[in-house]
Parts: structure tokens; C-alpha cells; sequence
């Protein structure tokens, strides 16, 4: 019989620098050079995955990437 891996089931545990962006943290970063905002929903090793806030600006961007992109711990902030 065989057996799972464990690698599908295993989460992701974050870095040092994931410590400060908890799921649910208000976030921004910079992305094709304007500033956007938006909520850790899962984090990763090295990054995390961000929920966008919708802006005025941000309109075909969020249609683009369906409202979710993957942004390193480096990129983020807590405040801007």
C-alpha cells in the first residue's frame, strides 16, 4: 500500500521576517511602483499571500490577478 507523502500536507513555515505579518495584518508594499494595501490571508517561507484592498487605481489590476498576489516578507510593511 502506498503512502502519502508528507510534503502535501506539510504547511510552510514562515521566516524570521514572516514573524511580523500574522494572517489577518493590514499590509503594503509596492508593486509596479504605487503603493497598495491589502490583508495576509496565508503566509509562506519567504512570503506571504496578500488579499489587494480595492483603490481607485487598482481596478484592472485586481481583475488581472483575481484580487490575490504573493509578495516577499522584504517587500512588506505594516505601515507607509
Amino acid at each position: 500500500m502506498a503512502q502519502f507523502n508528507s510534503r502535501f500536507t506539510h504547511e510552510p513555515e514562515p521566516s524570521d521576517l514572516g514573524e511580523t505579518f500574522l494572517v489577518g495584518t493590514k499590509v503594503f508594499f509596492k508593486l509596479n511602483g504605487s503603493i497598495e494595501s491589502g490583508f495576509v490571508t496565508k503566509q509562506l517561507g519567504n512570503a506571504a499571500i496578500v488579499d489587494l484592498a480595492p483603490s481607485d487605481s487598482n481596478g484592472k489590476l485586481l481583475t488581472h490577478v483575481n484580487g490575490h498576489v504573493v509578495v516577499s516578507y522584504q517587500e512588506l510593511h505594516t505601515h507607509y
